[in-house]
């Protein structure tokens, strides 16, 4: 099971690079004319404290604060990233009712997915044509908000494109099996954040070319 499952991803992987000028843009942005930069969230970045991350307005603070000294229209970071901020929250902090399970989970603590910071309203476009595969709210501390799954398909396999922290008005009007096409503005982010992964059988995998033109 784990050679097939192993035969299955590079498979996956190579159809994405095959098909890797074929995506959209997930959120507007000009090479030659802005600035994208990178951000650590990992325990290597000593700048950011425990009072920081405590509150929301505080963490969202500082990386509006980060952005705008660097003058980049986006921040991008968190892909396959260690995040200890993570132990804030009862959802990934292997908390369980102990009358359901003799041992708890192994707390999670790695970031699955791309976080991309930039202005409160930022349009996020679909970035192949597919279907609406869910929506939900998910309001828990450090989940994803408004959350807007589609499901895709590239050379017979299919797989799915997550967004999350997106505006709870764009999910409120939509329903699941609905088509959209490659370009179209799905959603846009709630606040300056926009949390993007792509999955396929469990596993995820990052395009790359997927914010830039």
């Amino acid at each position: 099971m784990l050679k097939v499952t192993i035969a299955m991803k590079l498979q996956f992987e190579e159809i994405m690079r095959k098909h890797q000028q074929d995506f959209h843009p997930v959120v507007k942005f000009h090479a030659g004319k802005e600035k994208i930069g990178e951000i650590d969230l990992t325990a290597n970045n000593q700048d950011v404290t425990e009072e920081i991350f405590r509150e929301t307005e505080g963490f969202s603070k500082y990386i509006d604060v980060r952005r705008r000294q660097g003058d980049y229209k986006f921040l991008v970071g968190g892909y396959n990233e260690l995040r200890a901020l993570y132990g804030r929250s009862e959802l990934f902090g292997g908390n369980v009712n102990e009358s359901n399970t003799k041992s708890p989970p192994e707390p999670r603590r790695l970031h699955l997915g791309m976080d991309i910071w930039g202005e409160a309203g930022t349009k996020v476009y679909a970035p192949l044509g597919g279907m609406i595969h869910s929506f939900a709210f998910n309001h828990h501390y450090g989940d994803y908000g408004a959350t807007l799954i589609l499901l895709h398909q590239l050379d017979g396999f299919p797989f799915y494109t997550l967004y999350g922290h997106l505006s709870l008005r764009d999910i409120e009007k939509i329903s699941a099996g609905k088509y959209v096409s490659r370009g179209a503005v799905i959603a846009s982010a709630s606040a300056a954040s926009l949390a993007f992964s792509v999955l396929f059988h469990k596993i995820e995998a990052q395009p790359s070319g997927v914010i830039t033109e």
